[in-house]
């Protein structure tokens, strides 16, 4: 889930160059700086065990809860910038009721009901909103106003370089269909070894079956072996030792992280 990965990653940066940071975050969260829960239990860890209407849900419910304490927190000037980094289709509506400069960075594609809701509140001047790419901010319609571009970053010490080839090839991310992790599958064939990390989702019926019928079958242990997707050690190892990324996706992804994480590690 590469919003609140990137949040780890973005927030300790800022602190080591002196910024004062505040997080408004799930308890249990771990980033430097000052952080305020509201009493918002996290939900992330309950992916795997929830139905997905009901995670949506309760999701949303802790970044309503959030956002209406960081936006009264926010009476006063108390901050510099407010900057929304994940649930933006949450938070526009308490901006009026700031002059606070709030920046929303949005990491899914714009669907027109999130272009909708951003043209309603658009105009208010002290908002502004960031794209991962350009090609990610020429979904932007609706008359919303246009994205600037901040490409997303990474810890790239954290990741091992190496220029030498390894014994298999890799493919990381969500198993959804438009991944196309059964595309990676079918591209290697018999002529190459494949690991696959990823995470399935068995409480999701259509990607749970697609995880059954199109990636399960092919996993033997040996020639083709399967991870679960977490950003570690163990992971970065492994992408580390591979011969090549193979990244075959179905839609229009607005950066996509692990390639620039393969290039950083060879």
């Amino acid at each position: 889930l590469a919003p609140w990965y990137l949040a780890e990653t973005i927030v300790p940066e800022l602190v080591g160059r002196g910024h004062q940071v505040t997080t408004y975050c799930a308890e249990g969260s771990h980033v430097p700086g000052a952080m305020v829960t509201a009493g918002v239990l996290p939900c992330v860890s309950q992916i795997d065990t929830m139905e997905p209407r009901e995670f949506a849900s309760k999701n949303a419910r802790g970044e309503l809860q959030l956002a209406s304490r960081l936006f009264q927190d926010a009476q006063g000037g108390r901050f510099d910038v407010i900057h929304v980094f994940q649930g933006a289709q949450h938070v526009l509506p308490f901006v009026p009721f700031v002059t606070t400069p709030v920046l929303c960075t949005f990491h899914d594609p714009f669907t027109q009901s999130m272009s909708a809701l951003s043209l309603a509140y658009g105009q208010q001047k002290n908002l502004f909103f960031t794209a991962l790419s350009l090609s990610h901010s020429k979904g932007v319609s609706g008359g919303m106003p246009p994205p600037y571009v901040v490409n997303n970053g990474m810890p790239i010490k954290e990741y091992p370089f190496s220029p030498v080839d390894g014994t298999y090839v890799m493919t990381c991310g969500r198993i959804v269909p438009q991944k196309g992790h059964d595309d990676a599958i079918a591209a290697v064939g018999t002529d190459e070894n494949l690991v696959i990390a990823g995470k399935y989702y068995k409480n999701d019926p259509n990607m749970y079956a697609y995880w059954l019928v199109k990636i399960l079958p092919a996993i033997d242990g040996k020639r083709i072996r399967y991870i679960p997707f977490s950003r570690n050690d163990s992971y970065k190892q492994l992408l580390a030792g591979a011969k090549a990324l193979l990244f075959p996706i179905h839609w229009d992804e607005p950066f996509g992280l692990v390639m620039v994480e393969a290039m950083a590690c060879g």
